[in-house]
């Protein structure tokens, strides 16, 4: 009696005297969809040069043989006399060519099904790519401002197409809500007016420009501050400290996880989007429309409204929390006791507490150290957080029991006094 897959890999070995009686004898009860199955199965016998013996028991009204002209085959017995071949076996040529003929039907089938499979799971399968390539850049601590820039630029030309677009006069441009768009983005307001003695720029240019220095002006704020606090709190020469370094450092961790959150968030519903998608759109084929197309195409268009989204969230996380205001006021509500996670910019990213990676361990991702993120809602990082409510967790020290008296075995008289063994008396409440 064999599994499914009909002992594959394994050699039966005879016992003595079963060479001389034939060999191993192998004895289907059906044929099954896969010829590949049925050669495995007799191939169990005559292994290593030993003699063995295969038959097949085949009912008609198998599923193999129903489905794909076992009942014409049936009525064609019954033509010849079915009651008279019951004992005998079916030798005729025909029948077997119509089971072989109904295995590879199924066979086909089965290979188109899962060629169909594979290529929904190409589209998944190059998004992923592109995804995960974005979080190894994380989580190996590179540097991610060259895609900072990309996404600048990206929500800039996102704003100037919907409010200021090429193929219309500048006299019919939305300024108003170009400005209004560009300050939800970006946190400042822009200068579509321009500066008189410098040479005039195209707008995309122009408001690019505009990002990256309020972004190295905001760096440059931060570099101040941490210069205040080491006055403050530390004092003395300061000439050998590199401000402007520990401030690049401290938006560098801003950026890994303003990235990381937004990547892990917006993918997780882009995944169920995708699924729900591919269980849908099967019905278009009732509409004359190929539904793997139709999977491509509109897979498509969300994983660039999900690219856009993620963009989107990164920049107006970074530049929230780069605003000199917003800090100053949180500094402010932390003095005087009010900082609480529903007023706290920088709470939405406790999730996704991050250290710097060390860079003396094995460059394989699998290396990579990944409790320096302490993801899923772990309030312990939070809690532990420093100047920005940003650090690293606590390591949880394992405390030693302390004992008060000799330990109990499970066999041992309880000390309660009953007579009974601890394991049938007190042991039985502590296990509970």
């Amino acid at each position: 009696i064999a599994t499914n897959m009909a002992g594959r890999g394994t050699d039966i070995k005879l016992a003595e005297g079963v060479r001389e009686l034939g060999g191993l004898a192998i004895v289907g009860t059906e044929r099954h969809e896969s010829r590949r199955i049925d050669n495995q199965l007799r191939g169990r016998c005559g292994r290593q040069g030993d003699p063995g013996t295969t038959r097949f028991y085949v009912s008609l009204e198998d599923e193999v043989a129903r489905l794909f002209g076992g009942d014409k085959v049936k009525k064609m017995l019954d033509w010849f006399g079915a009651d008279e071949m019951d004992d005998e076996p079916l030798s005729q040529r025909m029948v077997s060519r119509t089971i072989e003929r109904a295995q590879r039907q199924v066979e086909e089938y089965n290979f188109e099904m899962r060629k169909h499979v594979k290529e929904y799971d190409d589209v998944m399968n190059k998004q992923r790519q592109i995804i995960y390539g974005m979080r190894r850049d994380v989580l190996e601590d590179r540097d991610v401002s060259e895609q900072l820039h990309q996404m600048f630029e990206n929500l800039v030309l996102d704003c100037i197409d919907a409010y200021a677009p090429k193929n219309v006069l500048p006299e019919e441009w939305d300024i108003e809500g170009l400005s209004t768009a560009f300050r939800r983005l970006f946190g400042f307001a822009p200068d579509l007016a321009g500066s008189d003695d410098a040479e005039p720029k195209p707008l995309e240019d122009a408001l690019l420009d505009q990002v990256k220095a309020e972004y190295e002006r905001r760096e440059k704020l931060i570099a101040d501050e941490v210069r205040e606090s080491y006055r403050e709190q530390i004092g003395g020469d300061d000439s050998g400290v590199d401000f402007a370094r520990i401030a690049r450092k401290r938006v560098h961790d801003y950026e890994m996880m303003a990235l990381l959150r937004a990547v892990d968030d917006k993918w997780i519903d882009h995944l169920y989007s995708m699924d729900y998608l591919r269980e849908s759109v099967r019905l278009r084929a009732y509409g004359q429309r190929d539904p793997l197309l139709e999977y491509k195409t509109e897979g498509f268009d969300m994983f660039q409204e999900m690219m856009r989204n993620i963009e989107e969230n990164v920049v107006q996380t970074l530049f929230r929390l780069t605003d000199p205001e917003v800090r100053r006021t949180r500094q402010a509500q932390a003095r005087h006791g009010l900082l609480t996670r529903e007023n706290d910019p920088f709470a939405q990213l406790s999730r996704y507490t991050y250290v710097a990676a060390d860079k003396t361990q094995d460059s394989s991702f699998a290396a990579y150290d990944t409790s320096r993120f302490a993801l899923a809602g772990q309030d312990s990082a939070a809690r532990a957080g420093g100047a920005d409510g940003i650090g690293q967790a606590p390591r949880r020290v394992r405390r030693t029991p302390v004992r008060v008296g000799p330990k109990v075995g499970p066999n041992d008289p309880c000390p309660c006094g009953s007579g009974k063994k601890y394991k049938k008396c007190c042991g039985r409440q502590v296990e509970s």
